[in-house]
């Protein structure tokens, strides 16, 4: 293998696993319950951190699974998501393909708009027109 490829690898394996510690650590339960949960070894995550070891794709999938959508995104892609993006998410994910579709060209409009901070609840948005009274 290459010198790049393989710091490339090793870098990449480094962050994940980095971010799957953060992730652990964020979790409100004890590794042990995490464990548990997880179907493995009461000491498995302390263990697995402790020793910075593989633990290879089912038991990973495993521990993700106990820790949610949100850690799952994070550790493997590095993407964070807070519990209205996951919201937020899973509502999308639930409409048939057509309703996706106008919802994404929606919000692509939306940006391109510079639209990207709400209006103050109750604040009605500024018209095009001019407003006339009489």
């Amino acid at each position: 293998m290459h010198d790049i490829a393989r710091g490339i690898r090793d870098s990449m394996k480094t962050e994940w696993f980095d971010r799957f510690v953060e992730a652990v650590e964020a979790d409100p339960r004890s590794l042990a319950e995490i464990s548990r949960q997880a179907g493995l070894g009461q000491n498995y995550v302390q263990q697995l951190i402790k020793n910075r070891k593989d633990p290879g794709v089912a038991k990973l999938i495993a521990v993700l699974d106990v820790l949610g959508s949100a850690s799952i995104l994070y550790v493997v892609a590095g993407i964070r998501m807070s519990s209205d993006d996951e919201a937020f998410l899973q509502a999308a994910l639930s409409l048939e393909d057509p309703i996706k579709e106008q919802a994404r060209a929606f919000f692509e409009t939306l940006k391109a708009s510079g639209r990207t901070q709400a209006l103050p609840h109750g604040v009605p948005e500024a018209s095009s027109s001019t407003d006339q009274t009489t």
